[in-house]
């Protein structure tokens, strides 16, 4: 609604002069374009452990039995919500009204909006007791989400809302052909 308002100032002729450069204002300032959420619930197992320190990784067997003996295991369950959309500030528009008018789209960017993990279950270690087994599986479960969404194809997705979306709102503006890349 911001383009429609900033756009209908009308000229001496009764006629709004649309131009790329005007286009171009007006979309850059409506900012980001959030098209596509994605929510996901998942289980994982997340294991941490310490590492033999300095030489001691030479001795044979001691990298194994530092490992097995300050190895955390744990059982997390979380729920991400991974958001995809198009940073119009960085839109490009090109043309004029009798060519058509080309608008090119920024690459998606997709992000993590939130993650809350919680350790169903955790097995400390012998001689170590991870306490931030928990946070780390958090972080874990944020990639997880973030690969899966991309997976699914979020970007993608996201791509092709915010053009459906730019197209409602600039057609209206003009009869002029509208190109999306």
């Amino acid at each position: 609604m911001a383009i429609l308002a900033g756009i209908q100032l009308l000229t001496p002729q009764g006629e709004a002069p649309v131009t790329a450069e005007v286009l171009l204002t007006q979309v850059q300032t409506m900012g980001r374009l959030q098209t596509v959420q994605h929510n996901y619930n998942g289980v994982l197992r997340h294991t941490t452990a310490k590492e033999a320190e300095g030489g001691w990784n030479a001795v044979p067997g001691v990298a194994s039995l530092v490992h097995t003996t300050t190895r955390n295991d744990a059982l997390i369950t979380y729920r991400a919500q991974v958001r995809a959309g198009v940073d119009l500030r960085m839109v490009k528009v090109s043309g004029d009204p009798e060519t058509g008018f080309t608008v090119t789209l920024p690459p998606t960017s997709v992000e993590l909006a939130g993650v809350q993990a919680r350790a169903e279950w955790v097995r400390p270690g012998f001689l170590w007791k991870d306490a931030n087994v928990t946070l780390d599986a958090e972080r874990v479960a944020g990639a997880d989400a973030i690969e899966k969404a991309r997976t699914a194809g979020i970007a993608d997705a996201a791509h092709t809302q915010a053009e459906i979306e730019l197209r409602r709102l600039l057609e209206p503006l003009t009869e002029a052909e509208f190109t999306f890349r």
